[in-house]
């Protein structure tokens, strides 16, 4: 149940960058959903799939368009690279790619309406919306700066600073840079932690 619903993130992702209706079946069918009801789940990745392939079909080797498809995932890798190799079954790549989404808006934006919708649904979904359910008081520290040092290491970075994807609205996004470093600890206390 864990793997399906961790998957959850990546779909609200498809709705997040290009299609709304995504966002809105999975607040309306919640139960269809988690039956795994055969009709809505069929919809559901038929949406996400037609969102991916609208990305992809012109990009394939990812050079521009294709990586609105990243929307969380730099922030995903970095805190997926903060615990590689600790033997510690912590979060599921769906489960970090919902947190690395509201890491994203909350860059551009803070705690704004896009960031609180998004927190809503994962909630709403029982899925993880930062890391302050772990038991990691002690390593706190030590985990921030491993996330900040691993941002820089994304594979979509072509310059010195990193690149995400900004949420410019529901169903619309683009390609950005952070470069503001005191923005991105800001972003990793106050939403991962």
């Amino acid at each position: 149940n864990r793997e399906f619903l961790s998957g959850i993130p990546e779909v609200i992702k498809c709705g997040l960058i290009h299609n709304h209706k995504i966002l809105q079946m999975l607040k309306s069918d919640k139960e269809k959903c988690l039956n795994r009801d055969y009709t809505f789940l069929s919809k559901l990745i038929k949406l996400s799939l037609l969102s991916k392939i609208n990305f992809f079909k012109e990009d394939v080797f990812e050079q521009l368009k294709r990586l609105n498809l990243n929307f969380g995932h730099t922030f995903a890798h970095a805190i997926e690279m903060s615990f590689k190799g600790k033997n510690i079954d912590i979060l599921r790549h769906g489960e970090a790619v919902g947190i690395g989404m509201l890491c994203e808006i909350y860059y551009f934006e803070g705690k704004s309406k896009k960031f609180q919708m998004l927190k809503n649904l994962l909630d709403y979904y029982k899925l993880p919306s930062n890391l302050s359910h772990l038991k990691i008081i002690n390593k706190k520290e030590n985990l921030k700066r491993d996330i900040f040092k691993n941002i820089f290491l994304d594979k979509k970075r072509i310059g010195k600073n990193p690149r995400i994807i900004k949420l410019v609205n529901i169903g619309k996004s683009k390609i950005a840079e952070m470069k503001n470093n005191t923005k991105i600890k800001e972003t990793i206390d106050n939403v991962i932690f």
